[in-house]
């Protein structure tokens, strides 16, 4: 009895492999885990357990106890690829049993511990115990498998202060049933709940985990990251000619100028909102990168730049896209510039405005020389060139993925096509005859707003998605040449 009861101190203190200490028959109607896992599984438990050391000093019942373990998964190996699990079952506790209830408490009572005579060094059993347990540790997870988290997340990207519901109802636990749901949402604050909504305040990219645990004690976790801008409330458009940047608020009052260094006819521009910087294409090859005050302007050396046109972001992977009009490629690079690799891109053809639907791994680009619109994976691959209706050397290009709907800017017509993002349903909108020369697009959705900016006009045309109720905005007098419009948050936080 003294021995069994040290046995079960030992046991108690060796953390994670409940399966090993108080074993519990398996009732015949529990399901097992996919029997592909279940065999990788064992074969672990297998390798692990041939590999076992059995400690010098120790009884030959010891050894005897693992080869009969052995046998035991090497049956319920047998047993499983034949489709018998309840007999698997049994083997699986057998050899649990051999282990937990004989190996193990026979090395840990002949622990030498400043015994005299015949026993086992201390470190040859604490190595043999917590081996032999981590053995246990694999059956255990076979017969008892972990609960698995899984969530959805509505919506996972929006503007600040964002609310999101969460649901885990989907979660699940193959052999019991799941007790507790626990969030953390990556702002400092937790909650419980199957279901449960959390408000988001300030931007930022926030790792959302929800782990469940089952009847048995056992956990899981997965995760999800919801993407949070800032509040759109400012425009910022290039001006070529002036080699400057101006900004406005989205109605064109309280304009201002950002003389950024290192800005050489700016063309296409991108915002990062969470961080709060822009990047912009300059017409001599090279990218700039500032704080969307206009200071700390410098430029990246992207590699395989070749006549540079547009830029998008991928903010959560840390990636840029730019489109090379000079040998019909987009190359993706890191945000610091770093590692710009070319992809060649089927159908591209004097590529210009390019837009980003990250969820779905794609991008889309404006070729003015085929007046189509390209469509292929982030990777480059599979490039299809999609006709759409109305077009005329297409340059500025915006998605509305809630819609799924595209707006290409047309700058032969003086317009913008819409269509289905599958390129079908093209229709020509004039905004009201206000384009003139228009280059760059960008969307306010929230609004339910577009604006455009003439090159030759000098203004932002600003109008419904439907093309109407249009305006055109000079933003003060601070346009000279204006390429593109970026929507984004004030410049300080």
């Amino acid at each position: 009895m003294r021995k069994l009861a040290v046995t079960a101190l030992v046991l108690a203190v060796i953390a994670g492999l409940i399966g090993c200490m108080n074993f519990v028959s398996l009732s015949p109607d529990v399901t097992m885990m996919s029997l592909d896992t279940q065999s990788s599984q064992l074969e672990e438990a297998l390798t692990a357990l041939r590999e076992l050391r059995v400690p010098t000093g120790a009884p030959n019942g010891v050894e005897a106890k693992v080869e009969s373990a052995i046998q035991k998964l090497e049956q319920a190996q047998t047993l499983l690829e034949a489709g018998k699990e309840d007999e698997a079952r049994e083997r699986l506790e057998g050899a649990m049993e051999q282990l937990s209830g004989g190996a193990v408490p026979q090395v840990d009572a002949l622990r030498c511990s400043g015994k005299k005579g015949r026993c086992i060094p201390d470190e040859e059993a604490d190595v043999f115990i917590a081996d032999a347990q981590a053995v246990c540790g694999m059956i255990d997870e076979i017969l008892w498998p972990p609960p698995v988290a899984l969530f959805s997340a509505n919506p996972e990207s929006g503007v600040a202060p964002l609310e999101v519901s969460f649901d885990g109802s989907a979660s699940y636990d193959p052999d019991g049933y799941i007790v507790e749901f626990h969030w953390t949402f990556g702002d400092g604050a937790s909650a419980s709940g199957e279901i449960i909504t959390h408000v988001f305040a300030e931007a930022g990219n926030y790792p959302v985990v929800l782990q469940v645990t089952d009847n048995r004690g056992k956990k899981s976790s997965t995760q999800i990251v919801v993407v949070v801008e800032a509040s759109i409330d400012r425009m910022y458009v290039s001006n070529a000619g002036s080699d400057v940047i101006a900004t406005a608020q989205l109605d064109g009052s309280h304009s201002a100028i950002l003389a950024v260094a290192s800005l050489s006819n700016p063309i296409w521009m991108a915002v990062d909102a969470i961080s709060r910087r822009i990047y912009v294409v300059n017409y001599n090859g090279n990218i700039t990168v500032a704080n969307l005050d206009g200071t700390g302007g410098r430029s990246l050396g992207v590699a395989t730049l070749n006549d540079p046109r547009s830029v998008a972001l991928d903010v959560e992977d840390g990636k840029m896209y730019v489109t090379n009009e000079g040998n019909d490629t987009v190359t993706v690079a890191n945000l610091d510039g770093t590692n710009g690799t070319a992809l060649a891109i089927a159908g591209l053809d004097n590529p210009q405005g390019i837009a980003l639907d990250v969820a779905s791994g794609r991008m889309y680009i404006a070729n003015t020389g085929t007046d189509t619109v390209t469509v292929a994976n982030l990777d480059g691959s599979n490039g299809e060139t999609l006709d759409v209706a109305t077009l005329s050397k297409p340059y500025g290009l915006a998605l509305d993925l809630t819609s799924e709907k595209m707006y290409v800017v047309n700058s032969d017509t003086n317009s913008v096509t819409v269509a289905n993002l599958d390129g079908t349903g093209g229709a020509s909108l004039d905004l009201g005859g206000l384009l003139d020369g228009p280059r760059g697009i960008a969307l306010d959705l929230a609004a339910g707003r577009m604006y455009v900016a003439n090159r030759y006009s000098h203004t932002v045309v600003v109008a419904n998605l439907d093309g109407t109720g249009a305006i055109a905005l000079d933003l003060g007098g601070k346009l000279d040449t204006p390429y593109s419009v970026c929507l984004g948050p004030s410049q300080e936080e």
